[in-house]
Order: C-alpha cells, then structure tokens, then sequence
C-alpha cells in the first residue's frame, strides 16, 4: 500500500512539474487547419509555466516522431512566429505536428494535427472556423485621431464568457502592432461562474505614441480558433490620408 501511494506521489509530482515548469499549449495551427505550401503563416503558443527565452520549432509528421525539417532555432519566447513564405514548399501534402522544444532538447509542447498542401489555381482556404465572431461596431471603414475612443461591439454565434485578446494589426493583418486589452473571465477558485454571452464592448482610447496610418483591429478568443478584424481603422488621417466623404469620422 505504502509503495502505491509513493508511486502515485511520484507521478503526481512530476506530472506538476511539467505543467509548471516549461509547460507549452500551441494554441495555431489549430486542429484540422489548412495551410498552403505557399505564404504567410503564423504559429502561436501559451506557456503554463516558467518561460524559456529561446525555443526551437521543428517539423514532424502526424505521428509526432518523426521529424521532418527545421522551422526555426533558437528563436525569441514572444508567444508567436511568423514563417518564412515558401518554408514549407519543398514538404509533401499530408498532415503534421509542430513541436516546440528548447535549446537543450526538451520537449515543450507540441500542436494539434494540421494539413500542408500545394494550393491549387482558384483553390480557397476555409477556416477552420469562419464567422463565429463578428465586429458591429465599427461597422465601415472610419477615420479617428490619437486620444479618442473607439467603442468596439462584436457579438458570437454562441454563448462564450468575457475572454477575448484585443490586439492593434497593420494594413496587411499581418504584423501585430500591439496588444490593445485582454479580457479575463473570473480567476480559478472563485466561487463567481463565467457569465456566458452573444453580445460584448469595449471602449479603446487611442494612444498619442501609435503613428497616422492604416490599421485592423483583431479581437479573437484565446482559447479557441476564433477570430475577427474590425473594418479598416485610419488613425490621425489628416497628415497623410483623404477618405470619401461618406466614410464615418470620430471627432
């Protein structure tokens, strides 16, 4: 009996000591996502633990144990990686895994099974999850200058709790500029339950350091492959921008 319950101990502790010692969810690609050979992708990842400054990222197949090619080395721990455009050209269609691992070879964390394929001539990707989200407000391209407030309104296909990542995007809703908010459901341990919802808001004061130029608004929910953009956002236009008359402004 005595020796069980070591044992159980000792998984319990190690079990632990994963989640928080270098513990890693790869939160995209998400399962069943499509990527071409071709263009601009991005992985993402949360860590549940102590943070590592510089990961790996390698390529294996579906059975996770076999790997495939080098994605990237001994890169920065920001949470998310942009791959080079033609990085998995020469990879044959089929599904794979991305495994995360550290400069001394320990496995980090590793994503869901995704599929690489050679995107044919008229071909359209479809999310994986498409429309879930939807931005209300604003609902047109608008204009607006650094210390006024843009109120954002997006509601959900389905009922979810106040748990949204709110992050500025360039012109090309590539480059994320920064994180506007994040939005929390309560803490783990209070008694208080996730009001779960359709309809949400949020009020941004734009800040007097973003430069004039073009900008997207993303809102997405952290723990799940659901997002959106918000319609173009032109801030401090006057310097270098002209609109249509008929475009919305912010005074």
């Amino acid at each position: 009996m005595k020796k069980t319950i070591i044992t159980f101990s000792i998984i319990m502790i190690f079990c632990l000591s994963n989640i928080l010692f270098g513990a890693y969810i790869i939160t995209t690609p998400a399962q069943g996502e499509k990527w071409g050979k071709t263009g601009i992708h991005v992985i993402k990842w949360i860590n549940l633990g102590d943070k590592t400054d510089k990961i790996n990222l390698y390529l294996y197949d579906k059975t996770g144990r076999n790997k495939i090619m080098i994605i990237a080395k001994e890169i920065k721990n920001t949470g998310e990686y942009y791959c080079n455009f033609n990085v998995f050209n020469k990879v044959p269609d089929g599904e794979y895994k991305i495994l995360m691992v550290s400069p001394k070879g320990q496995i980090l964390g590793n994503s869901k099974l995704f599929k690489i394929f050679e995107i044919k001539r008229g071909h359209k990707i479809i999310p994986v999850v498409e429309n879930k989200l939807k931005i209300k407000t604003p609902a047109l391209k608008i204009k607006i200058k650094q210390g006024k407030t843009i109120n954002l309104k997006w509601e959900s296909k389905e009922k979810l709790p106040m748990n949204f990542l709110i992050e500025l995007f360039d012109t090309n809703k590539i480059r994320k500029i920064r994180t506007i908010t994040k939005l929390l459901p309560p803490a783990v341990g209070l008694s208080l339950k996730p009001v779960l919802r359709n309809n949400f808001n949020y009020n941004w004061v734009v800040p007097a350091d973003i430069p004039a130029g073009k900008y997207y608004i993303k809102i997405s929910v952290p723990d799940k492959n659901i997002h959106t953009f918000s319609p173009m956002i032109l801030i401090n236009p006057n310097e270098n921008h002209h609109m249509h008359k008929r475009e919305k402004i912010i005074k």
